[in-house]
């Protein structure tokens, strides 16, 4: 793993929907570093090309770990506000998780996800059978 993590220096020229997807595996396996860091800083370079569900990802991404880069989730906040249409059921779900895990409250924000989320209500399906 740290070879890999030396590495992600370099993804500077990454789409943000690869970045979000490294970062994920990465949470995903509980990995534990300075990584976060990394992917952090490098993510918020490129936020505003980040789609739903990339801004989802890179949100639960860091709620997993429990680690809250304060600049980087108030950019994701930002740009989920303005293409949150855009959000289909599971990006709504998973980025009120985070945000709620990470104890991030926008008001705006919040009211703006329940509003979607009540016009998408029948899209949303329970993980559980």
């Amino acid at each position: 793993m740290n070879a890999v993590a030396s590495q992600l220096a370099k993804m500077t020229e990454a789409l943000p929907k690869e970045i979000s997807s490294t970062a994920w595996a990465f949470a995903k396996v509980s990995y534990d570093g300075a990584i976060y860091h990394t992917i952090g800083k490098i993510a918020e370079s490129k936020i505003s090309q980040c789609d739903a569900q990339s801004l989802s990802n890179l949100v639960w991404v860091f709620a997993t770990v429990l680690i809250c880069p304060q600049p980087l989730i108030l950019s994701i906040s930002q740009a989920a506000f303005q293409c949150l249409h855009t959000f289909g059921a599971q990006e709504l779900a998973n980025t009120v998780w985070a945000f709620t895990r990470l104890l991030f409250i926008e008001r705006s924000l919040c009211d703006a996800i329940s509003q979607m989320c009540i016009s998408k209500i029948e899209s949303f399906v329970s993980q559980r059978t």
